[in-house]
């Protein structure tokens, strides 16, 4: 065994993206997994007309985790199940409160039989909030927390982020986060706890900005913002070929360095910088970009982020466990 949580027991009991890519953290850092699927197998073992990759999914997912299929509504597989949590040290679900209860999963429960047991619940809205049963997902908690007004175009159309914000962002980075202050924790008290990811509202962060703006007295109007599209420093904009160029040069000398490659000057306005760029090609500007120091970046294909179809998580290679490959047959 290797990794820095080599010798940590879980089980996951969570579906679809923000458990089990949690999960997959804390198995590539070394921690022994075991997923508990329901009778059937998980639904991304499937491939489906709206998601024909799933298989795909689902192996990058739960790579390196036992698996196992359990009928909850069955004694002998929830004995099972219990068997397995009597052993773990962090138990992880994603149901809604009223069916965690119900299914007697949720962390009042567990820890109580369990209290060295860490127990993470992953949902859409805060358990003792007037949402606390509502149906919801990436999508909806993004337009209700202000994030896509954020990325609005000039004319206040809403954007489709293209990337799951808040599944990673506000659901699995979390969970993560707290699973380990947790476990740290226990370290010193002898006793776990029970943590509570409401991906809604753990959005907040990717909002400082116009937090800080608010804070401020102010009042957020993404036509304006820095970071929405109201400085010439912080903007997209098209090249001869069609492409986007996208411009981060905030800082004086970047912005300045910038400017010099565009030949234009340090006043310049949005719209001079959209005209200069509109004069350049794409390759063009990649290759003068390499030899300039400034926060530009011609926008690559979306076919870019697949990269070679592998998923590298961010986590220290001296912290990693062996690396494994998930097995597809089902105990």
């Amino acid at each position: 065994m290797s990794g820095a949580l080599a010798g940590v027991r879980v089980v996951d009991l969570s579906a679809r993206l923000p458990g089990p890519l949690a999960t997959l953290f804390l198995a590539q850092a070394g921690a022994d997994v075991t997923r508990v699927e329901p009778p059937g197998g998980d639904m991304l073992r499937v491939a489906f007309d709206r998601f024909p990759q799933s298989p795909s999914a689902f192996d990058l997912l739960h790579r390196g985790k036992r698996t196992v299929e359990l009928d909850l509504k069955v004694p002998a597989d929830r004995a099972q199940l219990d068997a397995l949590i009597a052993e773990a040290d962090v138990f992880v679900e994603g149901f809604r409160p009223d069916v965690a209860v119900r299914l007697g999963v949720d962390g009042d429960t567990l820890r109580a039989r369990f209290p060295r047991l860490i127990t993470c619940s992953i949902v859409g809205y805060a358990p003792d909030g007037p949402h606390a049963q509502r149906a919801g997902h990436d999508l909806t908690y993004l337009a209700e927390r202000g994030l896509l007004g954020l990325i609005a175009t000039a004319d206040g159309t809403p954007a489709l982020p293209g990337v799951l914000l808040a599944d990673v962002g506000g659901g699995t980075y979390p969970a993560v986060v707290n699973i380990l202050l947790a476990l740290l924790a226990r370290e010193r008290t002898g006793t776990g706890a029970h943590v509570t990811v409401a991906m809604a509202d753990a959005l907040a962060p990717f909002a400082v900005w116009a937090r800080a703006v608010a804070a401020g007295g102010g009042t957020v109007d993404p036509r304006r913002g820095v970071f929405t599209g109201g400085s010439p420093r912080y903007n997209l904009y098209r090249t001869r070929d069609g492409a986007w160029l996208a411009v981060g040069a905030l800082e004086e000398h970047f912005w300045r360095a910038f400017c010099a490659l565009l030949e234009i000057g340090t006043d310049a306005t949005t719209a001079a910088v959209a005209a200069a760029v509109s004069t350049r090609d794409a390759d063009w500007l990649r290759d003068a970009l390499a030899r300039v120091d400034t926060c530009a970046a011609i926008v690559e294909p979306a076919q870019h982020a697949a990269g070679d179809g592998d998923l590298i998580l961010p986590i220290e290679p001296a912290l990693r466990g062996e690396r494994q490959r998930v097995s597809t047959e089902r105990a």
